[in-house]
């Protein structure tokens, strides 16, 4: 399979056009018409996971975070666009499926929400124009104190939680997004939800959630999405299952100092 078709396989999977306008997904560096014997899936494209892939030999990497978001003016090694520069002349191509991976059915956000929901039973969060596109999820849940909502969380995503709201609290209608989701906090509110489980909150959007009565879990953009390569793999393996996968040993670069 070559790196053009790989990356159709994908989009047929997850449409491009549950992308969110401002993002860049696909075939993001490399030859169309190479062969791809080995990818490495991974959450991001850095320079440690191109590392890896130099490690492993592989001539592909499958990634849910774009590595060109906007356009570069130059490509230099060792200066603006180095990674890019790097990745193209050792012959790695990189395909990237974002946001259509975050809210197409059956992509990152059902698999995230299926995580704590019995079943999804409402969408929120909708991409501008596109009425058909929503990166939220919510349904309802049997009524837990918000305390072991919390546990659950941690036991099921790992890594330390943010919150604002009562411990004590009974919760039975969870909205979830993975990912930054400070923007949807009224919405999750306003649609009923006891408690939204997200990432990337500030201090206003706790605060803002505490006068809403909303309980609110950040519980880390890398755990909310840590997921995704999960998802890629699985997807490689349906549609190209000559092809190497190989896990990314890419992990969470945010540390907390007790």
């Amino acid at each position: 399979m070559t790196l053009s078709e790989l990356e159709q396989a994908l989009f047929a999977c997850w449409p491009r056009r549950y992308s969110a306008s401002w993002d860049n997904v696909g075939l993001q560096a490399g030859d169309p018409s190479a062969p791809v014997r080995r990818a490495l899936v991974s959450l991001d494209v850095t320079d440690a996971v191109a590392d890896e892939a130099a490690r492993l030999g592989a001539d592909c990497i499958i990634s849910h975070h774009p590595l060109l978001f906007t356009p570069l003016r130059s490509v230099l090694a060792g200066g603006p666009g180095g990674l890019v520069y790097r990745l193209v002349r050792s012959g790695v191509g990189v395909i990237s499926m974002h946001t259509n991976l975050d809210s197409a059915p059956g992509g990152l956000a059902d698999r995230f929400a299926l995580q704590f929901l019995p079943s999804v039973t409402g969408v929120f969060g909708a991409e501008p124009d596109r009425p058909d596109v929503f990166y939220g999820r919510m349904g309802g849940i049997p009524p837990v104190p918000l305390s072991a909502l919390l546990d659950s969380v941690r036991a099921r995503l790992g890594g330390p939680l943010r919150y604002a709201g009562d411990p004590a609290r009974t919760v039975s209608v969870l909205a979830l997004l993975c990912g930054a989701g400070r923007d949807y906090i009224d919405e999750a509110a306003r649609l009923g939800a006891d408690a939204y489980i997200t990432a990337d909150l500030g201090y206003h959007a706790f605060q803002r959630a505490v006068e809403l009565g909303l309980a609110v879990v950040d519980a880390g953009h890398y755990q909310t999405e840590q997921c995704a390569p999960v998802l890629l793999a699985e997807a490689v393996r349906r549609a190209a299952p000559a092809v190497e996968i190989i896990a990314s040993a890419q992990a969470d670069v945010i540390r907390f100092h007790a």
